[in-house]
């Protein structure tokens, strides 16, 4: 009965991390950089990685509910493939306002990967949905991975976005050295 009891407080408790997951409603009470900054400090309480995170130089509340639940779900997956495949013991995830627009980067020191086989093989399928949700802002993804050194996602997002130009556009670029 004791298992049992373990078992369905485990399950409620994964539950509950998935719906808040699938829907941050601290992202639409609380805004962009505590959304983060909270999200941050979860995975660093349950993994054994040293997690940083920092919001530079600007205004990210002001920004419409489309490209502040971009960034949050592209940080959200970038940090599952860290805490999943990476190895990593350190990651950091920074916001900054730049003059044309904004700039998130998530950098991690693990294992790396080999980009093209991830793209060719299908096992990719993150960084398919990280690219796809930038493209839909109307911004760019650049990742620059190597094996045995890390890997470093760059997310770019015009303040003036024009989706419909973007739209048929490839907007990632993928450097690796391996």
């Amino acid at each position: 009965m004791s298992s049992l009891q373990q078992r369905a407080a485990t399950l409620a408790e994964n539950v509950r991390r998935l719906s808040h997951d699938l829907h941050p409603s601290v992202l639409e009470h609380a805004g962009l950089v505590a959304a983060l900054g909270g999200y941050c400090a979860d995975i660093q309480r349950q993994r054994s990685v040293e997690l940083t995170f920092s919001a530079e130089a600007g205004d990210f509340e002001s920004t419409d509910p489309e490209t502040a639940l971009c960034r949050y779900r592209v940080a959200q997956e970038a940090l599952r493939n860290v805490v999943s495949h990476a190895g990593a013991r350190r990651a950091e995830v920074r916001l900054i306002r730049t003059a044309h627009g904004s700039e998130l980067s998530i950098v991690d020191d693990g294992k790396g990967f080999d980009i093209v086989r991830a793209r060719t093989s299908g096992a990719g399928l993150g960084l398919v949905s990280i690219n796809e949700r930038v493209r839909l802002v109307g911004g760019s993804v650049t990742i620059v991975t190597e094996l045995n050194k890390g890997t470093r996602v760059h997310v770019g997002i015009p303040v003036n976005r024009d989706v419909s130009a973007h739209a048929g556009q490839a907007s990632e670029r993928y450097a690796t050295s391996a």
